[in-house]
C-alpha cells in the first residue's frame, strides 16, 4: 500500500468515533442514527438505489438483496445529506471531483476507512475475499480503497469476460491483467500472474443479482524501481500461481 493521508485518517476515525464505532465492520445505520439522519427502506421502481433528502435528514435506500451494497447506499447519501458541510471539509482531498463522484468516495471511506484499511491490508496480505469479509463490503468499493491507497495501483471489473468498467481513466488492458483475469474467468480461482515487474491478482465474485460470474483484478508493481507503463507489454515469462475457491458477493 502506498502512505495514507495521516489527515484523511484522523478525521474518519474520529468521525466514527463519535459515532460509537472503533472498529469495522462500520454500520451505516448507525452513523446515520449519531448524525440525526433517519433511514427508510423503498420497493424498487425508482431507477436508483437510494436518495436523499438533506433538509429533513431523510435517507430512502431500495431493499436490496446483496447487503453490501445497500450498506454502499446508505453511506452514499448520508454524504449527500452532510453535502456540502462534509464535502468542503474533505474537497483538498479529493481534486474537485464531480459531486456523485465525491459521494461515493467519501462514502467508500465511511464504509472501509483509511484509519483502519491500511493496517487490515497488510494483515491479510490484500486478499479481496478477506477484506470484504472483514468490512462486509462489495469488491469494488474495497477495490477502490485500494486504488486510494497506491498510486501505483490499477484494478478493473470484469463482466462475462468483458472489462465493465475501469475504476480509474481509460487505459490499455496490460498482460499480466488480461492473463489473470482469463484464468480466473476459466477456473473460478484466485489466480495471480507476475511479468516483467508487474503483477496482477484476479478473483473470482459471483454477482447474485446478475446471476452471473464476474473478476475483479488488481495489478501493482512488485520491484522496487516503478517499472515504466510501456513496460508490462515487453515479451517475457509469466510467472502465475493458482490460490484458492471463488467468492459470492
Amino acid at each position: 500500500m502506498g502512505v495514507v493521508d495521516c489527515a484523511l485518517a484522523d478525521f474518519f476515525e474520529e468521525f466514527l468515533a463519535d459515532c460509537g464505532i472503533t472498529s469495522p465492520p462500520v454500520d451505516p445505520v448507525k452513523v446515520a442514527e449519531h448524525l440525526g439522519i433517519h433511514v427508510c427502506k423503498e420497493k424498487k421502481g425508482r431507477g436508483r438505489r437510494g436518495r436523499a433528502i438533506g433538509r429533513l435528514k431523510l435517507i430512502y435506500v431500495t431493499d436490496e438483496k446483496n447487503p453490501a451494497r445497500e450498506k454502499f447506499s446508505v453511506c452514499h447519501e448520508i454524504v449527500e445529506c452532510l453535502y456540502p458541510t462534509l464535502a468542503r471539509k474533505l474537497a483538498s482531498h479529493f481534486c474537485e471531483m464531480p459531486r456523485e463522484e465525491l459521494c461515493d468516495a467519501i462514502g467508500a471511506m465511511i464504509l472501509v476507512p483509511p484509519c483502519w484499511f491500511p493496517r487490515d491490508y497488510r494483515e491479510c496480505g490484500g486478499d479481496l475475499h478477506q477484506l470484504m469479509a472483514i468490512y462486509q463490503a462489495s469488491g469494488e468499493v474495497v477495490l477502490k480503497r485500494m486504488v486510494s491507497d497506491d498510486p501505483w495501483t490499477v484494478v478493473s471489473v470484469w463482466d462475462k469476460g468483458v472489462r465493465k468498467q475501469d475504476l480509474q481513466d481509460v487505459r490499455p488492458v496490460l498482460p499480466t491483467e488480461q492473463l489473470a483475469q482469463k484464468r480466473c474467468h476459466a477456473t473460478r480461482r484466485t489466480v495471480e500472474v507476475s511479468r516483467n515487474g508487474f503483477t496482477s491478482t484476479a478473483w473470482s465474485l459471483f454477482d447474485r443479482q446478475r446471476g452471473w460470474p464476474r473478476e475483479l483484478v488488481r495489478t501493482t508493481h512488485t520491484e522496487d524501481d516503478i517499472p515504466s507503463y510501456d513496460s508490462a507489454f515487453d515479451d517475457g515469462p509469466a510467472i502465475d500461481g493458482d490460490f484458492g475457491e471463488g467468492y459470492s458477493s
